[in-house]
């Protein structure tokens, strides 16, 4: 089985599928955070210290 066929599988389980939603929000937003801190030309630790996380 294909990981994509496997995880369309496990999205018919509702508790799996809020989960898995509740992760994929937050790497976009981890993600989302990173390009701008590199279009910025942040540091990663400057970053967290704009960001107030360690």
């Amino acid at each position: 089985m294909k990981i994509d066929q496997l995880r369309e599988k496990e999205l018919q389980n509702p508790e799996f599928a809020k989960g898995y939603t509740i992760v994929k929000e937050k790497l976009a937003s981890a993600v989302s955070l990173y390009k701008a801190g590199e279009a910025a030309g942040l540091t990663q630790k400057e970053l967290t210290e704009k960001a107030g996380t360690t």
